[in-house]
């Protein structure tokens, strides 16, 4: 449903849509437990707990009737092909590691449990370097780099001195590189004189 609404809705319209689209849910989280607890009390036609996924038939079939005229039909695109030899090699690589660990304790860890482990690891290698290679990748390795950004702490202030911290991380930052504080130079630094306190300059910035 929300990438359905993020192809259908502009930028500008597709915040609403989603807000829509919160409130449906959140009110049919708690409808939905209500009438399911009233269809079941109410054993509708001897059918029980049925009901309450019989009661889909009714709103689904013409909901689905209307999409066909209201929903926005999609441009025809390649559809991408299926990595069959990163499947088998995803899929036999986890259940190699997976089967032992789950049974292993109770079985009390014969040897297939270890041998199980130890296949493992040379089928997900052999998988990632597979991955790496191919073109429509089942598992696309580059999620999984996430480049670590180094934010920059200002200074703290010290006892018996005016501190404050430099705005978006820079000695001696404009004015309009901050919304609300920018500093004076410290100590010995360009524009600021040595062993006197720095003096913090507070802008009173309106809007």
């Amino acid at each position: 449903m929300l990438a359905l609404i993020t192809a259908s809705f502009a930028p500008e319209r597709r915040a609403r849509a989603m807000g829509w689209f919160g409130a449906v849910m959140g009110l049919g989280g708690v409808c939905g437990q209500v009438l399911g607890g009233l269809l079941l009390q109410a054993d509708l036609f001897g059918l029980g707990w049925r009901t309450i996924f019989l009661v889909n038939v009714p709103v689904g079939v013409p909901a689905a009737l209307l999409a066909t005229r209201v929903l926005p039909r999609a441009e025809a695109r390649t559809a991408p092909r299926l990595d069959v030899a990163g499947v088998l090699g995803v899929s036999s690589g986890l259940g190699l590691a997976l089967a032992p660990l789950v049974l292993g304790r109770e079985e009390g860890w014969p040897l297939w449990t270890w041998l199980s482990l130890g296949a493992s690891l040379p089928v997900l290698a052999a998988t990632l370097l597979w991955e790496r290679r191919t073109a429509e990748p089942v598992v696309d390795l580059a999620l999984f780099r996430v480049r670590r950004r180094v934010l920059h702490a200002g200074r703290t202030a010290r006892p018996g001195r005016g501190g404050a911290s430099h705005p978006a991380g820079r000695p001696g930052a404009h004015a309009g590189d901050h919304p609300a504080v920018a500093v004076a130079p410290p100590d010995g630094a360009a524009g600021g004189d040595s062993g006197t306190p720095v003096r913090d300059r507070v802008l009173d910035r309106r809007v």
